[in-house]
């Protein structure tokens, strides 16, 4: 058991915790409707499930809703995690990507609406 647990690290990210969702592949309600979020459409933790399944002996903690931290934590072997690391770095960084063009966009629309 020493040996094993010499060989694993902790490691943490910051994300924001609205991005959650996007890791863990949920729906989200708009206006009484379904809408699905993520790079792929999964719902019911069916993403989470999908990178666990890449990464299958590191794990991921995510922080209690009450405790408002966007602190994730990877722990695992060594090589698991630094690579499970840049993948939800990754993520995350198309996800801020993705959210401010959709910003940009709308706020290009608003414009136009006031123009005309």
């Amino acid at each position: 058991m020493v040996p094993k647990m010499e060989k694993e690290i902790s490691k943490d990210l910051i994300i924001e915790q609205r991005f959650y969702r996007n890791i863990i592949g949920v729906f989200r309600k708009v206006k009484g409707k379904r809408v699905k979020i993520g790079e792929k459409y999964r719902c019911k933790g069916e993403k989470i499930r999908e990178i666990r399944d890449k990464f299958n002996q590191t794990n991921i903690i995510f922080p209690l809703p009450s405790l408002k931290s966007d602190k994730l934590t990877i722990r695992g072997p060594k090589a698991d995690v630094g690579t499970y690391y840049k993948y939800l770095h990754h993520m995350n960084e198309l996800t801020i990507a993705g959210e401010k063009e959709a910003v940009a966009k709308a706020k290009a629309r608003i414009q136009n609406t006031y123009e005309e």
